[in-house]
């Protein structure tokens, strides 16, 4: 089930850094490139990072039938801000 494409903006390379240690942290398997994909059980996406434009795009191409999409984005912004993004 996909969800739509979620863009955080103000990703600098602090809030990237600090976006991946803590995706790692939860035992997500993130590539070491700034896009590209990767899956964890029932889930996976597409990113994509624009440190020029400070932005990082999120595609959920699969996800758990009981997490909705709004959950998700819910998530990656609250991620996004704890680190220091907008």
């Amino acid at each position: 089930m996909e969800c739509p494409t979620i863009t955080l903006t103000g990703v600098t390379r602090a809030v990237y850094d600090c976006l991946v240690k803590r995706a790692k942290s939860l035992g997500l398997p993130v590539p070491t490139e700034t896009s590209g994909n990767f899956a964890y059980a029932d889930a996976a996406a597409d990113f994509d990072w624009n440190e020029e434009a400070a932005t990082l795009a999120i595609t959920i191409n699969r996800k758990p039938g009981w997490v909705t999409c709004d959950m998700v984005e819910s998530q990656l912004r609250q991620a996004a801000r704890a680190c220091g993004g907008a």
